[in-house]
Formats: C-alpha cells, structure tokens, sequence
C-alpha cells in the first residue's frame, strides 16, 4: 500500500507540475495584475483537490464493481466457495483523507516553483 501510495503521489505531482509549467504565462498575468502570492497558491490548491477529489470517486466507482468481480472468480477457481463481500466506510474516507493529503503537498510544491519565477519571466515563458 505503502508503495502504491508513493507511486501515485509521484504521479500526481508530476500531473501538477505540468499543469503549472502549462499555464506558467497565465500565472505570470495574473501575478501582473495584482494578485497575491496567497490567492495564487490558494487557486492551484484548490484545482489540485478537485482532481484528487474526482479521481477518488472514479477509483471507488472502478474499484467495488471489480473487486466484487475478480474476489468472487479468485474463490470460485481456487476454493471452489463463496465470497461474502463487506465495503467499509472507513477505508473509503481514510484513502479519500490520504489522496487529498498528497494532493495538497503536491500542489504546494508546484506553485512554490511557479512562485520562484519573476513575473517578468512567467510572461516571456514559451
């Protein structure tokens, strides 16, 4: 689990890093215009929790149709019984607590690289 959590979250910080290196020029106007460096990183936390938040709900609507599936075969083939399946609230919520935990290190560690850059250079950035 440990290892599925690390992978993902290098994953997801990969997924923020490019966002914000994608709209390094938007960040750079914005910054222009007056908006504060709270605001900004405020804005790209909150798009990080989004994505982490639906991303959840996707897992959790893959994730009970095939568990159910592939434990019911596994008990079939090689126990030849029948599999009782529980889904618990708890696990749910906590890798919901979890992914959005990631998430918002993530996203500060993509804006704090966004935030280093000048707005000079954030509006020259191709």
């Amino acid at each position: 689990t440990i290892l599925v959590i690390f992978v993902g979250g290098l994953g997801f910080v990969t997924t923020m890093n490019i966002n914000v290196i994608e709209r390094t020029r938007e960040i750079g106007i914005l910054r222009a215009l007056g908006m504060k460096d709270k605001y900004l990183r405020r804005m790209i936390v909150l798009e990080g929790i989004i994505i982490a938040i639906i991303s959840w709900v996707v897992s959790i609507g893959i994730a009970i149709p095939l568990s159910r599936y592939l434990g019911s075969r596994f008990f079939d083939i090689f126990f030849e019984a029948k599999i009782q399946h529980s889904i618990s609230l708890f696990g749910m919520f906590l890798w919901l607590d979890v992914v959005v935990f990631f998430s918002v290190i993530a996203s500060l560690i993509s804006v704090r690289n966004a935030m280093k850059l000048s707005v000079r250079e954030s509006l020259s950035y191709e």
